[in-house]
């Protein structure tokens, strides 16, 4: 994943989980690729099995930014409030 440069102190992804979207637009929850209805559906469960430490969102620069707002919304319809 190409991240964008931005000036901002980067999270520790350790502590919570790690989500990503590829350039080619699969979503990734640490190391596990999810299609989009999976991520919807399970992402819920699996940040409340996490209990606590956040998300971490990371996008490749060449992602079209309704896909990041999309997958962002799932994050917060989840509950997650702490996201980086």
């Amino acid at each position: 994943v190409a991240l964008p440069v931005a000036q901002t102190q980067a999270l520790d992804p350790k502590s919570g989980l790690a989500v990503s979207v590829t350039k080619a637009g699969e979503i990734y929850v640490d190391e596990t690729r999810l299609t989009f209805a999976e991520f919807e559906s399970s992402f819920r469960a699996l940040a409340e099995r996490r209990q606590g430490g956040g998300v971490y969102l990371r996008a490749d620069a060449g992602v079209p930014y309704g896909e990041v707002v999309r997958v962002l919304g799932v994050i917060r319809a989840s509950g997650v409030s702490d996201v980086g």
